[in-house]
């Protein structure tokens, strides 16, 4: 029994303890405090920045010639692989789960022959 009412007792000194701080530190938040907080330039520019170049990093792919892409993908691929890939030069850009392209139809082709076709 003795344990339980030590951490019991325990327990409760830390409930009143994060409470009288959450007091301390709630009553001191007001409207002026928070209108010089925003008042501060550089929070609001620093956000707006991070804002901007994140977004500029997930659409960059979009500004791309799709056909230039293809090609690279397609040379990048057979220097990898050493295996021919026929790309359609439809790709789609996704950013989400992670950024990539989706291509629709493409073909493998090893040594002239058709391995694989890919919809």
């Amino acid at each position: 029994m003795s344990k339980s009412n030590f951490f019991i007792k325990k327990f409760i000194n830390i409930n009143r303890s994060i409470n009288s701080l959450l007091e301390k530190n709630l009553n001191k938040l007001n409207f002026n405090n928070l209108r010089n907080l925003t008042r501060n330039n550089k929070i609001i520019l620093t956000f707006v920045a991070v804002l901007v170049f994140f977004l500029t990093y997930l659409l960059l792919p979009t500004f791309f010639k799709q056909s230039s892409v293809s090609a690279e993908l397609r040379s990048d691929l057979k220097d990898k692989f050493k295996i021919d890939f026929k790309i359609s030069d439809n790709l789609k850009y996704s950013i989400f789960p992670r950024p990539h392209f989706i291509t629709s139809n493409a073909v493998i082709i090893d040594k002239g022959n058709e391995l694989s076709e890919i919809k």
